[in-house]
């Protein structure tokens, strides 16, 4: 949990606080279990804004949230497949998102790993809405 109180801070996606003044609380929690082959792991996290009074803004108050569900399941030691089911919700400002992850994940020695990730959008249809990505991290 956090909370703050910020004073002209610029959120370029919250059209209602073009620069935000006011309250911010910050609520999350995250579970990830594996045992032997399997993963599920999952997290929510909620964040409410709350403008000051004397902003002059429509709405005083904005409420996001989102959650992420993952079940994984190691094919041999150093490949894993993933299903992933990711969503995130903008009160009051019509923003919706709900995406199925398609993943798999590689690990070519101790310090590298690889993902491709394939990201169905649910709310948009049609194959040029959707995404492939490719990762790769390297740990020192």
């Amino acid at each position: 949990m956090s909370y703050s109180e910020d004073k002209e801070i610029n959120f370029s996606d919250l059209t209602h606080f073009p620069i935000f003044e006011g309250k911010r609380y910050l609520y999350g929690t995250d579970l990830r279990l594996e045992l032997f082959n399997f993963l599920i792991s999952g997290e929510y996290i909620l964040a409410k804004y709350e403008a000051n009074m004397d902003q002059n803004l429509m709405e005083s108050s904005i409420t996001l949230d989102g959650y992420y569900l993952t079940f994984g399941y190691r094919i041999v030691q150093n490949f894993q497949i993933l299903f992933r089911l990711d969503s995130f919700y903008a009160d009051k400002l019509s923003y919706e998102d709900e995406l199925l992850v398609f993943g798999l994940n590689f690990w070519p020695n101790k310090f590298s790993e690889l993902q491709l990730n394939i990201l169905i959008d649910r709310n948009k249809i049609g194959f040029k809405n959707q995404q492939f990505l490719f990762n790769s991290q390297i740990s020192f």
